[in-house]
């Protein structure tokens, strides 16, 4: 409020200046003032010297205040200009960070692969090896099988012969067996009957055993008897 008010007189004062200035000049025909006239000129001369100086005093500090309010706006304007680049490089930067740190991540994972690859070459060479050293084996191994092979088939022809022997030998064998058979047929018959002839006799034989003891309870008996009698007279 104090600052508008200093403005005021301020612009007040110049305008009186101004209407004094724009006063048109008085010619010399004018009659010449008394002292005292002279005197008020003067003091009012002066007066008008001062307000042009308190005028020029009060311009040159509204002129300073503008050049200051200006001074504080562009301060403001660049110190909000600066935060915003200063947060759009925080940004940048921040961006840059994460493009850095997926590019680290990207790249320890294509070393990851590169060892894995490097890893997985060095166990199919090794494969590749075993592979070659397992066919020479086996290509050894089937050389000896042919070999073996070419020996067996020899071996395979005199087994074939022995075969041949040893069919003609069974044949020979089950006609013996067969005749075996007739004869055990025939041996069997016989044997059966002796078993009835053996059963037969047995059994005659138990009914005399039994027939005999029968017997012998009988003359025991009457023995005892003929005895009791005898001793009883």
């Amino acid at each position: 409020m104090e600052d508008l008010s200093d403005d005021t007189t301020v612009f007040s004062t110049l305008k009186s200046f101004k209407s004094f200035m724009a006063q048109p000049e008085r010619s010399a025909s004018v009659p010449t003032y008394g002292a005292s006239d002279l005197g008020k000129l003067y003091t009012h001369q002066m007066e008008m010297e001062e307000s042009a100086k308190r005028i020029h005093s009060h311009t040159s500090l509204l002129q300073l205040s503008q050049e200051k309010q200006q001074m504080e706006m562009s301060h403001k304007r660049a110190r909000i200009e600066l935060e915003k680049a200063a947060h759009s490089s925080c940004r940048d930067l921040q961006h840059e960070v994460d493009k850095n740190q997926d590019l680290q991540t990207r790249i320890r994972r294509l070393e990851d692969r590169e060892a894995e690859t490097g890893r997985s070459l060095t166990e199919q060479a090794e494969s590749q090896r075993q592979l070659k050293l397992k066919n020479d084996e086996l290509q050894k191994h089937l050389e000896e099988k042919d070999n073996s092979l070419t020996q067996a088939n020899q071996t395979v022809t005199c087994l074939k012969d022995e075969l041949r022997d040893l069919n003609q030998q069974l044949q020979t064998q089950h006609s013996r067996v067969n005749t075996l058979n007739l004869d055990k047929d025939s041996l069997q018959e016989q044997l059966d009957l002796q078993r009835k002839k053996f059963q037969e006799v047995s059994q005659r034989l138990q009914n005399v055993q039994t027939s005999q003891t029968s017997n012998e309870d009988s003359q025991l008996k009457i023995r005892v008897h003929a005895l009791t009698h005898t001793h009883s007279h």
